[in-house]
């Protein structure tokens, strides 16, 4: 007979919640949640380390593109702009949704081989999802999303699957088939300078 047919089941009933200790406790309802300020606030230490690569990042991506004349964004402003992003949806998100969830902006877009099945898990704090395989279309938006595995070919052993965490943008998922796919445009040249000939 193996030991967990033998042990022992604790009929002790959980704990129960304890009860607020300050504002700030009652208006976030953390020990109504079953946690502490101070774990919150290790908690809220842990995802800034693990989100503070996009300050780098970010800038990195954006900054390394260049518009039809030539032009790049500066890196400063980059870097600005995504703090502020960050920290501002992060702020609405935690005061107004009153949800533990840090926000960074994006957009994703997968692209699967056509007639592949397909089974996509996607968790959005704020954003859309866009399903567009095999024919069928169809779309959710707005916060806190969590689809529990409704964007799916219907297969019960899809041949890839799908687990996608985005903090607020837009998840875009389609098929395409792979000697069909849209070939980027050529930007034109710049305009050229007083003086200078054009090629």
């Amino acid at each position: 007979m193996s030991p967990s047919a033998t042990a022992q089941v604790d009929p002790t009933p959980p704990p129960a919640p304890q009860q607020p200790s300050g504002g700030l406790d009652r208006y976030f309802k953390i020990s109504e949640r079953g946690s502490s300020v101070a774990r919150e606030v290790r908690g809220g230490f842990a995802t800034f380390f693990a989100m503070a690569y996009i300050i780098v990042l970010n800038p990195i991506i954006l900054g390394s593109a260049k518009d039809m004349y030539g032009h790049q964004l500066d890196y400063g402003q980059l870097v600005t702009a995504t703090v502020l992003t960050a920290a501002f949806t992060t702020l609405l998100m935690g005061v107004i949704g009153n949800v533990p969830i840090a926000l960074a902006a994006g957009d994703l877009t997968v692209i699967v081989p056509e007639g592949v099945d397909v089974n996509a898990d996607v968790n959005i704090g704020a954003g859309e999802i866009t399903w567009d395989v095999d024919g069928e279309q169809r779309s959710q938006d707005g916060v806190a999303i969590d689809d529990g595995n409704n964007f799916s070919t219907g297969s019960a052993d899809p041949e890839l699957s799908l687990q996608i965490r985005v903090g607020a943008g837009q998840v875009l998922i389609i098929d395409a088939d792979p000697s069909e796919a849209p070939v980027p445009p050529v930007a034109p040249a710049p305009p050229a300078s007083p003086g200078e000939e054009t090629p």
